[in-house]
């Protein structure tokens, strides 16, 4: 994108392109629109925030910079898979795993794997945002550096986080009230479970990025740090599936019986 567009048309751009594939997704009834959805409104609020002069930015550049490769690397992982799916389709058969491997990042087939069948909507929304933050943000910030002429990006990093973390509950109502409004029911009564939804559970997320793009540049940490974020969703998943403790187990099972039956699909946007 030319370097005059301002930082939050920038942004805005990537929004738009999410667009796009909310309306695919959306359209074919895919798990992935709830993800979809979700970063859409992010990046809306990111865009909103960098055009409003109240929120200071050190960096505004920066900040549209790490948008801007933060979704390529989704819309690369989506476009992989929809080609699999794609050729899948034309000869009839279901896609597997082995299908995906080596096509997109391990932690997207992960968590694609994971919602392509009878998920509900709270798995569709973390599990991929599992997926984009402990695997695509360290390497985006890593592509886009984390220091400056100025000294570290840290600020900024830690001011997009907030930004983003308190804006979950609002929106969690909007991925409730256009797909399942038994989200936020859920949510009450998954304690640990439903704590990665949150405004703790984002900045702490999203931190973990932070600390994993130094380990990932680093030649004496960089391979055990790659193995380590391209484990973390397929852990995630079995750890959300089959929680330790008794009475999480029997919530998941039983959200994973109740919760797809009110799963709705809006009319695309």
């Amino acid at each position: 994108m030319p370097t005059d567009v301002s930082p939050d048309a920038r942004v805005a751009a990537v929004a738009l392109r999410l667009e796009d594939y909310l309306r695919r997704y959306d359209t074919a009834r895919d798990e992935r629109a709830i993800f979809a959805f979700l970063y859409l409104l992010i990046t809306r609020s990111l865009a909103a925030n960098l055009a409003d002069d109240r929120v200071e930015f050190r960096d505004p550049g920066w900040v549209a910079a790490l948008a801007e490769a933060f979704g390529r690397r989704y819309f690369a992982a989506m476009d992989a898979i929809d080609g699999v799916l794609e050729a899948a389709r034309t000869a009839n058969r279901r896609v597997t795993a082995r299908d995906l491997a080596g096509v997109a990042s391990a932690p997207w087939i992960d968590a694609y794997l994971a919602i392509r069948d009878r998920a509900y909507v709270f798995e569709s929304l973390l599990f991929p945002m599992m997926a984009h933050l402990s695997y695509d943000l360290p390497l985006a910030l890593l592509e886009i550096g984390l220091e400056g002429e100025d000294g570290s990006h840290v600020a900024d990093f830690h001011r997009m986080n907030r930004v983003l973390a308190e804006a979950t509950p609002d929106l969690e109502q909007a991925v409730a009230a256009r797909y399942n409004p038994l989200l936020p029911v859920f949510d009450k009564t998954a304690g640990r479970y439903g704590v990665f939804f949150s405004n703790y559970g984002i900045r702490a997320t999203r931190s973990l990025g932070w600390y994993n793009a130094y380990r990932l540049r680093d030649p004496l940490s960089e391979k055990d740090a790659r193995g380590s974020i391209e484990r973390s969703t397929a852990a995630f998943v079995e750890f959300a599936r089959r929680p330790e403790e008794r009475s999480l187990r029997w919530l998941v099972r039983a959200a994973r019986l109740i919760l797809p039956r009110y799963h709705r699909w809006p009319a695309p946007i």
